[in-house]
C-alpha cells in the first residue's frame, strides 16, 4: 500500500509539472535583462552629459587636427583618438599596422574619409583590405601603450 500511495504521488506530481509546462505557468517571475524594462534608453541628464561631453571630443580633435596630431580615415568624431592624444590613421593604414578600434569600425561601417574611400575593398573570404593588406586592429600591445598614454594625459601627467 505505501508503494502505491508514492507512485501516485509521484504520478501526481509529474503530471502537475507536464500541466504548468504545458500552460507555461511558473510559481516563479522571468528575469529580465534590465531591472526597469519600461524605461528607454538613459536618462536626460545622461543624455546632456553625453552631448557635451562629444561636443568637447569634436572640439579636442579639432585641435588636434590643427596640431597635426590627428589625421583621420574615417569621418565623424573618433573619440579613443582624442583620448590618447592623436593618431595618424592613414599613415597607419598605409603602413599596414593595423589601426584603433573606432577607425576599425568606422571604416567596416563605411564611413571612411573621402580620400581613404577609393582605396578599400573586399577580399575572397569578406575582409576589409585597405590598398590590397588586410585592415586589422592594432596589436594588444600597441593598445596597452595607447591605453596607457589615456591614463597620463587623463591624470595630468
Amino acid at each position: 500500500m505505501k508503494k502505491f500511495v508514492s507512485v501516485i504521488c509521484c504520478a501526481g506530481l509529474f503530471a502537475a509539472g507536464y500541466w504548468c509546462g504545458q500552460g507555461n505557468l511558473s510559481l516563479t517571475s522571468e528575469l529580465q535583462a534590465q531591472a526597469d524594462a519600461s524605461r528607454e534608453g538613459a536618462s536626460q541628464d545622461a543624455l546632456r552629459k553625453i552631448r557635451l561631453a562629444q561636443d568637447t571630443a569634436s572640439d579636442a580633435q579639432s585641435s588636434l587636427e590643427n596640431e597635426q596630431l590627428y589625421i583621420p580615415a574615417i569621418s565623424g568624431t573618433n573619440s579613443f583618438a582624442v583620448m590618447v592624444g592623436g593618431l595618424n590613421a592613414v599613415q597607419d593604414l598605409e603602413r599596414g599596422l593595423g589601426v584603433d578600434p573606432v577607425t576599425f569600425v568606422g571604416l567596416y561601417s563605411g564611413f571612411a574619409t573621402e580620400e581613404v574611400a577609393p582605396k578599400l575593398d573586399y577580399d575572397d573570404e569578406g575582409r576589409l583590405t585597405y590598398d590590397g593588406r588586410l585592415v586589422r586592429l592594432y596589436p594588444k600591445t600597441r593598445l596597452r601603450q595607447l591605453r596607457a598614454r589615456q591614463e597620463k594625459i587623463s591624470t595630468g601627467e
